[in-house]
């Protein structure tokens, strides 16, 4: 039984084509050259074709892994943008924040300010009459505090508070206490030198080793005032003596005369 295979058009022309090239070969006993040529030509069409195919599935390949990982670049891009707005938006907001709080502290620099500027008034016009060697101590605050020639001070706030507390602290420290300071004291023939005793801001007396000049001080609104107390004299040398315990503790009359 005999089956009849149907071949392509191009197919069969190419098979008739080859059915007469044998044909004449055979008829002949050659192949023309030029028909040599062109199968030669032909088989090497169909290897550029299949090398061109192989190069293409490479290619195909390459280009499928390149939009791959360009698209995972392209998700990476897009969190990172959206983290850099989520960033930027809590930047915005503590700016807000810092500014909203600049606005209240600058608020209360100025309130504190005009509550320094009371208090280094008040400072200025009381501190002469602080006994000298408290002034000599605060000398380095004092200088701080504005004066009639240089009402206005471009210290900060920090500093001026610093210079008030710490004025402050020092007085309050030594009108609470009794302090003992050896001083050099005038006594009209000559200067000698006296052991003081400080009852706060309030009353001092003093003496000298030998007891023959003695006396008490007292606070006014230019400076403390000495008068010498030569009835006392014995008396307020006791009482230093008792303080540096030099003698045992007793009880000392002295003169007292508090404003």
């Amino acid at each position: 039984m005999h089956q009849t295979i149907r071949l392509p058009r191009c197919a069969g022309v190419a098979t008739a084509s080859l059915a007469c090239l044998f044909a004449f070969t055979s008829a002949s006993g050659s192949v023309p050259s030029e028909t040599r040529g062109v199968l030669q030509e032909w088989v090497k069409v169909k290897a550029l074709i299949s090398q061109e195919r192989e190069e293409w599935a490479t290619e195909k390949a390459l280009i499928a892994d390149t939009i791959e990982l360009l698209n995972a670049e392209k998700e990476m891009l897009a969190e990172t943008i959206d983290s850099r707005k989520d960033a930027a938006e809590a930047a915005a907001n503590e700016r807000t924040e810092l500014s909203l709080k600049k606005e209240s502290l600058d608020a209360d620099a100025a309130t504190l300010g005009e509550v320094l500027t009371g208090y280094e008034s008040e400072m200025t016009a009381w501190v002469p009459s602080l006994p000298a060697l408290l002034q000599e101590e605060l000398a380095p605050l004092i200088r701080r505090l504005p004066t009639e020639e240089n009402t206005s001070s471009n210290a900060g706030i920090g500093r001026r508070l610093q210079s008030v507390v710490g004025i402050l602290s020092q007085v309050d420290k030594f009108n609470s206490s009794v302090t003992y300071r050896k001083e050099l004291r005038d006594s009209g023939e000559a200067t000698k030198e006296t052991d003081t005793l400080y009852f706060g801001l309030a009353y001092a007396v003093y003496s000298d080793a030998e007891g023959s000049s003695a006396g008490y001080g007292k606070p006014g609104p230019e400076g403390w005032t000495w008068e010498a107390a030569p009835e006392a004299a014995a008396d307020i040398k006791e009482l230093i003596a008792v303080y540096k315990n030099e003698t045992p503790a007793k009880y000392v009359s002295i003169p007292l005369s508090i404003q």
